[in-house]
């Protein structure tokens, strides 16, 4: 929960009952003393009044009647609040937030901690707690790295148990290898090393989220997602050897990169794009003349179906009638792994190259003088 949701939502209603009391109080006091009656009375007022679901209103009764109905509602109202009062408190109090230890899930689920006794457990738990305040308590070493001071007396208060409960806890932690290392500090408190095994949890279920996400997506909407996950890596290291932390720095390249659609300035190379998309348009039409080589009629089928497809459908759909017709075809696949990779301004160029050639063949090639496949196409449509 949001800090503005808990002032909004319980610190403000219980600061205006607070006041409320006060002031009820301060006006109902009579000789230095409080009427507690007439305290508990008024107290209640404003939150059971809006309680009442009927209010006693007689018809056909003198001013006077009327009125003494009106406060008799008014008084059950205040009634009714002052009973609800505890039930408001609790209501508000809900919204506090509670200090609570975090216990990362790994120590349940990993095999080399399933052993640990839930002592062990607890106190490893505890010295993640103090780890969030290392560094505003100086508890920081000479190489910069953080550890905790937790001294066995407070360890015993924690969790109420004795020396040797405690003794026997830290040595399991110890004893695994991978969770808490002690540093002897000259007599002194002890030094105690955690390795946050929470980081790391956290870490992998986000990447097990992603992954899963990922799956799920298309092979475009993958390398849109590769391609910004790409640029970030790219931006941080820059910003880290901007700082004077490194030297230099070596990114993966982006799918549109790679193909050398587009430098690492981001600017799109749009004759490299269009010549790769001539290619394909060009490679698809001669696939489809060679599988259809004695069928002219379903040359011509094709092709019209590609150009409506084109000019009806979104690019997204578009590009998958493409993919479909590559396989059918058995053309070259790589064409479909350079359409998918490029983003959307450079797919526009892409395509819009692709479908020129495509047609070029058949319209100029193939219609004209049967130059393509030696076919003569010259079909009356």
């Amino acid at each position: 929960m949001m800090i503005e949701d808990v002032i909004k939502k319980s610190i403000l209603p219980l600061e205006f009952m607070l006041f409320w009391f006060w002031m009820v109080s301060t006006i109902m006091k009579v000789s230095g003393q409080t009427d507690l009656f007439w305290w508990i009375f008024l107290s209640g007022l404003p939150f059971g009044i809006h309680k009442m679901r009927l209010v006693l209103i007689p018809k056909g009764m003198d001013i006077t009647a009327t009125l003494g109905m009106a406060a008799l509602s008014v008084i059950i109202g205040a009634l009714i609040g002052s009973i609800m009062i505890p039930v408001y408190v609790i209501r508000k109090m809900e919204y506090m937030p509670v200090d609570c230890l975090q216990v990362p899930k790994m120590l349940f689920q990993v095999e080399e901690f399933k052993n640990l006794s839930n002592t062990a457990k607890i106190l490893y738990s505890l010295f993640l707690d103090r780890l969030k305040f290392a560094v505003q308590n100086g508890w920081v070493d000479h190489n910069g790295d953080l550890f905790v001071i937790y001294p066995k007396s407070e360890m015993k208060k924690d969790l109420n148990t004795t020396r040797y409960g405690v003794d026997q806890a830290v040595q399991e932690l110890v004893k695994i290898g991978k969770l808490v290392r002690i540093v002897q500090n000259d007599g002194k408190a002890n030094h105690f090393y955690i390795n946050d095994i929470y980081e790391n949890e956290m870490e992998e279920e986000s990447m097990m989220t992603l992954d899963t996400i990922m799956a799920n997506m298309t092979v475009l909407e993958r390398e849109i997602i590769m391609d910004k996950m790409v640029k970030a890596s790219r931006d941080i290291l820059e910003t880290i050897a901007d700082m004077g932390y490194i030297d230099e720095y070596e990114t993966s390249l982006t799918a549109m990169e790679e193909r050398g659609y587009q430098d690492e300035l981001g600017e799109m190379d749009i004759d490299q794009i269009q010549a790769d998309g001539y290619e394909f348009g060009m490679d698809l039409a001669f696939g489809i003349l060679e599988e259809n080589e004695n069928n002219p009629a379903r040359v011509l089928d094709i092709q019209k179906y590609v150009n409506r497809q084109y000019d009806s459908c979104s690019r997204k759909k578009f590009m998958k009638v493409l993919e479909t017709l590559v396989h059918a075809m058995g053309n070259d696949e790589g064409f479909i792994g350079d359409m998918y990779a490029c983003n959307k301004k450079a797919r526009n160029y892409y395509l819009d190259e692709m479908i020129q050639s495509f047609n070029f063949v058949f319209d100029e090639m193939c219609h004209g003088t049967g130059s393509a496949a030696n076919c003569d196409f010259d079909v009356k449509e």
